[in-house]
């Protein structure tokens, strides 16, 4: 009896100690600029087929431009129910598109569930819509890959988290909401990207 009960409490402090402990580090969508999504254009310089998530880093120029067609771009139907079609229209240019970026896709159990099964090869030229980070300015969360033939995946098949809009450093071109406030609280600059800034100057 009373190495049962020994046995019942080694069990639970055991479940106890693994859900305390942290899961494998990912950013989710709250870390980005919902508000805005972005479109990038490049070269694929490299693919990690990986959890937390699958990234792609891609090699951008200054000169790409919003294709004209970019609103009639067809994506599947369970993007479409969720607000796909949306994100499609609302998609600008990031205000600094030129550089290496790291554009975080999702796990590979999601890939495979969204039918997004087709990787990117290093030299091809691929698109993308996504939401920059809020603190690491050369990385996005993507929702939709545009491929040159024309093949499109949905990385989404949920809404979005709701998130209040505010200026964003690493797309810094946004309107300062509030006047009153304090000239650093107006800029609500994380410290994160302040540093990251400060050594892609050095």
């Amino acid at each position: 009896m009373r190495r049962n009960v020994l046995l019942a409490l080694t069990l639970a402090l055991t479940l106890a100690l693994i859900g305390s402990t942290p899961v494998e580090a990912h950013h989710g969508w709250s870390s980005y600029d919902l508000s805005r999504p972005v479109y990038v254009v490049g070269t694929v310089a490299e693919v990690i087929w990986q959890n937390p998530h699958v990234e792609v880093i891609l090699d951008v120029n200054a000169d790409i431009r919003l294709p004209a067609t970019l609103t009639e771009m067809p994506i599947p139907d369970f993007l479409a129910r969720v607000g796909g079609r949306e994100t499609l229209q609302k998609a600008g240019l990031p205000s600094e598109p030129a550089k290496r970026w790291t554009l975080e896709l999702a796990p590979i159990s999601r890939m495979a569930q969204y039918g997004a099964n087709r990787r990117a090869e290093v030299g091809e030229t691929v698109a993308f819509i996504g939401y920059i980070s809020r603190t690491i300015c050369d990385e996005m969360r993507i929702e939709i890959v545009m491929f040159s033939d024309g093949e499109t995946q949905g990385l989404r098949n949920s809404a979005l988290p709701p998130q209040q809009a505010q200026p964003n450093p690493c797309n810094p071109d946004r309107p300062v909401e509030s006047a009153s406030a304090s000239p650093l609280l107006r800029l609500g600059v994380p410290i994160e990207a302040l540093l990251w800034k400060l050594r892609s100057l050095q």
